[in-house]
């Protein structure tokens, strides 16, 4: 990467850092609590197609994250030794899909 461009990876993640501690606050101030952002899944549209995967709005607001099947846990009650956010992603898949014109290393 070039510097412009990890400037600009450090500042996005400072936009999504400061929108989740925007919300704890809010949490804290009404009492504290949990709240629970999943994003959408992959829908089939028939045997050989899927949907085009679009991100659900609220959770790309807080996170940047662009992947199926995540969920964000803000904790409003964390000790300020633990993490207030937490990112459940999937796991990636070993392998990716072979269309038979590279070979696969494993």
């Amino acid at each position: 990467m070039n510097s412009s461009t990890e400037a600009q990876s450090l500042l996005a993640i400072d936009v999504y850092r400061s929108r989740r501690d925007r919300v704890l606050a809010a949490l804290r101030e009404s009492g504290g609590g949990v709240a629970i952002i999943p994003t959408a899944r992959e829908v089939m549209r028939n045997r050989d197609a899927d949907y085009p995967f679009r991100h659900d709005s609220y959770f790309y607001y807080l996170t940047g994250f662009t992947e199926p099947e995540a969920t964000l846990v803000l904790n409003a009650s964390a000790d300020a030794a633990d993490p207030a956010a937490i990112l459940f992603c999937r796991e990636k898949k070993r392998r990716a899909r072979n269309l038979g014109r590279f070979p696969l290393r494993t």
